[in-house]
């Protein structure tokens, strides 16, 4: 969490503080990835997002993920802070590396059970296939745009 003296101490000289939490990202896999799996990011190959460096996503669909990340958020803004930065705030994927010019095409993500279960549920389309790679193939195919 944040010092409170050091934050005390910088607005006594007039600066302010602005906190930052990451939302969809757990660098090197050792957090939430390791205490719950089910939020990997699934690739339209059925595989795992691997870790580049340090940067590996979250799913964000998981809905008692996303009130725990807004508990933290709601934490740090007990404090006295002058501003809050959602860092992450998105879809799994390393863009610094992934759309680069020149990069090779991005895998696109996540095909997990819970993101095609919340697609289900939200579209009411019914989604084929038998392996995570079919119900990708199936999905892209019919509803990219959704």
């Amino acid at each position: 969490m944040y010092p409170l003296p050091l934050i005390e101490r910088c607005r006594a000289v007039g600066l302010r503080w602005f906190a930052g939490i990451r939302l969809f990202c757990d660098p090197h896999a050792r957090g939430v990835l390791r205490r719950r799996p089910e939020l990997w990011p699934i690739g339209e190959t059925g595989r795992r997002q691997v870790v580049s460096d340090w940067y590996v996503g979250v799913i964000p669909t998981d809905a008692s993920y996303v009130r725990e990340r807004g508990r933290s958020a709601d934490r740090v803004l007990s404090l006295p802070v002058d501003g809050l930065m959602l860092d992450f705030l998105r879809w799994p994927m390393c863009w610094e590396r992934e759309i680069r010019p020149g990069a090779a095409r991005s895998i696109q993500y996540s095909f997990d059970d819970i993101s095609v279960r919340r697609f289900q549920a939200d579209t009411g389309l019914p989604i084929r296939g038998a392996s995570t790679a079919e119900r990708a193939r199936f999905i892209l195919a019919r509803h990219r745009g959704l």
